[in-house]
């Protein structure tokens, strides 16, 4: 849906940005599993209510995070593939795209790098934190920004799932 609004004019860019907002809801429900329990609502593949969620006892917190894992790992593929789209957008967007990506994804980094401890609350990026990443970012941002539209071959199999919605089919 932002494709139009940032001016892409290749449609060969839609599989990417599906791709790139698929890896930043994978991220988002990861982040929130308490606070979604919390308010009445699951998002993970998980056969536990909301209760058990929120009461995380000692074989739930295990059992999510065996599925967060899962989830950012897919995740990974999925913003590997949205980030090689990243030169199908008009330059004056690019930065602001992948700094964006990249800050979520650092959300999903972290809470891996953690422990995946999601009972404890959301894992945030802190100011100091956005603020590190964006200069670690800066070689890879020239890359970003100076990036001739190369070829950026979609892996059809990340829409298996999606077969039959808007932008997904890749004939």
């Amino acid at each position: 849906m932002m494709c139009p609004i940032l001016g892409v004019q290749d449609p060969k860019a839609y599989h990417h940005a599906i791709d790139l907002g698929i890896a930043m809801q994978l991220t988002n429900i990861s982040r929130d599993v308490l606070e979604d329990a919390q308010m009445g609502r699951r998002y993970l593949p998980i056969d536990l209510s909301t209760d058990a969620l929120c009461r995380a006892d000692k074989e739930t917190r295990r059992c999510v995070q065996a599925r967060l894992e899962e989830q950012l790992d897919l995740a990974e593929t999925y913003y590997l593939s949205g980030l090689v789209g990243l030169s199908y957008l008009p330059r004056r967007n690019r930065v602001a795209i992948y700094l964006a990506a990249c800050l979520y994804r650092a959300i999903g980094r972290k809470l891996k790098r953690k422990g995946m401890l999601w009972w404890e609350g959301r894992t945030v990026i802190g100011s100091w934190e956005k603020a590190w990443l964006t200069l670690l970012s800066i070689p890879r941002l020239v890359v970003v920004f100076c990036n001739w539209k190369l070829p950026a071959r979609h892996v059809a199999d990340l829409h298996l799932a999606l077969d039959g919605l808007p932008f997904t089919d890749e004939r």
